[in-house]
């Protein structure tokens, strides 16, 4: 796929003379008329018996013309069947849903759309595996995102590892509040699938006879369809994560285009409850969050900042609204409003969050609402390929039931015990080359090892 990746954007670069960002977004637009087509074809044949040729499919008989009017239809026809889809779960409330909306078109030069759809034939997005669908959509988000657009990006161990000290399963509600190309919460559907897969084969007496690996039982149906919820700021990157899911056969994921550090009322339209009734991005709405958000920034705005306050958030101190918080911690406060009592949130943070003397008062605060139950290290270079060299950690935490006082604050020191690690190898060096072995390389020792250490330290 890093060959038909890269030739694509050269096409569309050369040809059409578009800047890295728009070369992702036409190249989204491509992937997802292709999947449409790929299941309309599959889903003729099912409903009548009949076979059509591909849409996506070109010989030396092709007119380019001919197949720029189909696939710009094909990418209509995606649209009309993704709008129609998403109302059946959520009525009229899609636009901040849609990947695309009705200003988006697929339409480039004959030769462009000849050569893109040349390149793309010889992968089935449709049929292959989840693994394999995940792996080619993997492959060409994480050269994009490094090579073309230099974001900040989560590298797969490192979700690995989150999704792995987490431990989903079909009961939870999992969230993540800065989905970017929504592929923490594919790997968690990946992650239940499989544990799910193996429980139905266990079920079955050892027997995978007559057992769907991509759909091993109806409690992961359901949770597919109905627990998996994501929020993001960039509707650019909203496309993304949108088809990323629809690949992995996510449809009814509940993605929004939605700013996450918004006064809260204006997120849950004033409701404020969650579980069980009201799942997702409510108070207390959701069973488990997985998220890396923004660093860098500062949350400044003063309506927000009081607005966080008002809970006894992390924006007060000494009964006094602060002026700015780093963007981290407004998303870490943010995190356990959402998350249910005794609920868990796995959150990549810069070091200086849990070192520096300056945020001590933003540490007592977290103990105060949360029980602390992990810190893994990771190296130097996590990040590095992706432009960016600040230290982290992957921080778990446990929501209490209510936030300690200062008069029970004895409490934390009587909380269980800690796991603390530390990563050296990630499975690649600071340049980006690979160190790991080709099966090691999204889970490498030192993280399979940390996720088994926490399992025994917590009792799973």
């Amino acid at each position: 796929m890093g060959d038909t990746r890269s030739g694509c954007h050269s096409i569309l670069r050369d040809n059409e003379g578009l800047q890295p960002q728009e070369a992702v977004d036409a190249m989204v637009k491509f992937l997802f008329a292709k999947w449409y087509d790929e299941q309309a074809t599959i889903d003729l044949v099912k409903q009548t018996g009949e076979s059509r040729a591909y849409v996506f499919s070109v010989s030396n008989e092709t007119d380019p013309e001919r197949l720029l009017v189909q696939v710009r239809d094909t990418f209509e026809k995606a649209k009309q069947w993704e709008r129609d889809t998403l109302a059946k779960k959520f009525g009229d409330d899609l636009g901040v849903r849609l990947a695309f909306n009705e200003a988006d078109v697929l339409q480039f030069k004959p030769h462009t759309t000849m050569e893109i759809v040349k390149r793309l034939q010889p992968w089935s997005l449709r049929k292959s595996s989840a693994d394999v669908k995940g792996g080619v959509f993997e492959d060409f988000l994480s050269k994009t995102f490094r090579d073309d657009l230099g974001q900040y990006f989560t590298p797969t161990p490192v979700i690995n590892l989150m999704v792995g000290i987490l431990q989903p399963t079909v009961n939870d509600y999992v969230g993540d509040p800065a989905c970017g190309s929504a592929r923490m919460l594919t790997h968690v559907l990946d992650y239940v699938r499989k544990q799910e897969y193996a429980k139905a084969i266990a079920n079955n007496g050892g027997s995978a006879e007559g057992i769907n690996p991509e759909e091993p039982t109806e409690e992961f149906i359901k949770f597919r369809d109905n627990h998996l919820f994501g929020a993001e700021y960039s509707r650019n990157v909203m496309h993304v994560a949108r088809v990323n899911t629809l690949m992995n056969g996510a449809q009814y994921a509940d993605l929004k285009v939605m700013d996450s550090l918004e006064r809260l009322g204006s997120i849950t339209g004033g409701i404020t409850e969650g579980l069980p009734e009201r799942p997702g991005f409510y108070l207390g709405g959701l069973t488990m969050i997985l998220t890396n958000p923004p660093f860098g920034s500062k949350l400044t705005n003063d309506n927000i900042l009081k607005d966080f306050a008002s809970r006894d958030g992390v924006t007060k101190k000494n009964g006094k609204v602060v002026k700015s918080i780093p963007q981290e911690v407004a998303f870490l406060n943010r995190c356990l409003e959402f998350l249910a009592p005794n609920c868990k949130l796995a959150i990549l943070l810069p070091d200086g969050v849990l070192a520096n003397s300056s945020m001590q008062d933003v540490r007592d605060w977290i103990l105060r609402w949360a029980r602390l139950k992990a810190v893994v290290s990771l190296p130097q270079e996590t990040f590095r390929p992706y432009g960016a060299a600040v230290k982290t950690s992957v921080v778990l935490l446990e929501k209490r039931d209510i936030p300690l006082t200062a008069e029970n604050q004895l409490e934390i020191e009587q909380d269980d015990k800690i796991y603390m690690a530390r990563i050296d190898d990630i499975g690649y060096d600071s340049s980006g080359r690979i160190s790991a072995s080709e099966d090691e390389v999204n889970e490498p020792p030192e993280v399979r090892k940390a996720i088994k250490d926490l399992a025994e330290l917590l009792g799973r």
